[in-house]
């Protein structure tokens, strides 16, 4: 039978060994996750006995991990603004980043808007974006599309775990029909096509379309646009959208050629890289 100082041990220096820069934080996710423990117990307790089997289930986990499946994969779960979100292989893992989304929406969102306006998150893959929104702003009707039928059950089950009411609708935004929205929010596939071959190892095991954005990081956002130009009729009046820094000047342009009298904005994330834009 081995201790908690052993495992924890073993954990860093495979860690260490595989180049993974938060080892520490990663190996307490682990053990966390497969002892029942705190963090804070891990760091301050070392003789804990860990069965031969908990042993054997921890050491997997971190043979995937060192593999480079991802932790939340391997975990099932995803933080996002402190609170724990189900995802699995069929979604995009969310970023902190994104978080920041939900901010500017805050931020933007006028204030003396009220009941009846609707909210329309495109590629929601986990849902954390739509759930947020409607957690934060209960008034507002928010509906969530994905192409993905896999994205939406975990969408779902997040939405029911979380006790809000969200329209989730298996759609692209090319076929999509919904109009009548006044907030959109998205953070779309952006990732070029010739570069997904040099994705790091964890993003391979990500789901493709949620990534790729074609041959210049725009196709999909040049689709919103022109789903919110067509079948919204311009009705937005705030649009939130994730973008990749290395596309921003072909979005900043695309973006003046369906909203040229609107105010587009280029905001930074915490890294200070160009990483949203605002149209309102």
């Amino acid at each position: 039978m081995k201790t908690l100082n052993e495992i924890k041990n073993y954990t860093i220096n495979k860690f260490r060994e595989a180049g993974l820069i938060n080892y520490q934080e990663e190996m307490l996710m682990i053990i966390s996750h497969s002892m029942s423990l705190s963090k804070i117990d891990i760091l301050t307790e070392s003789n804990i006995k860990i069965s031969t089997d908990k042993y054997s289930e921890i050491k997997g986990k971190i043979k995937r991990r060192i593999l480079g499946e991802p932790t939340a994969q391997i975990l099932g779960f995803r933080n996002f603004l402190d609170e724990k979100y189900i995802v699995d292989k069929n979604v995009l893992i969310p970023r902190f980043e994104t978080e920041e989304i939900i901010d500017l929406f805050k931020i933007n969102k006028k204030v003396n808007e009220k009941e009846g306006f609707n909210c329309l998150d495109i590629g929601t893959g986990s849902g954390v974006i739509a759930i947020n929104i409607k957690k934060k702003f209960p008034e507002i009707n928010v509906s969530a599309i994905d192409i993905s039928k896999k994205a939406l059950v975990v969408a779902t089950k997040n939405a029911i775990e979380k006790k809000v009411n969200i329209n989730f609708f298996h759609t692209s935004i090319e076929n999509c029909n919904l109009s009548n929205i006044n907030y959109i929010l998205s953070n779309p596939p952006y990732i070029r096509t010739s570069k997904l071959k040099n994705l790091s190892k964890d993003l391979t095991y990500e789901p493709i379309i949620a990534l790729d954005g074609g041959k210049d990081g725009t196709k999909i956002i040049n689709s919103i646009f022109n789903w919110e130009n067509q079948i919204n009729k311009n009705n937005a009046s705030l649009i939130i959208l994730e973008i990749d820094p290395e596309i921003k000047d072909r979005v900043i342009s695309l973006a003046k050629s369906y909203y040229p009298k609107n105010k587009i904005k280029i905001h930074k994330d915490l890294n200070y890289l160009d990483r949203f834009i605002s149209i309102t």
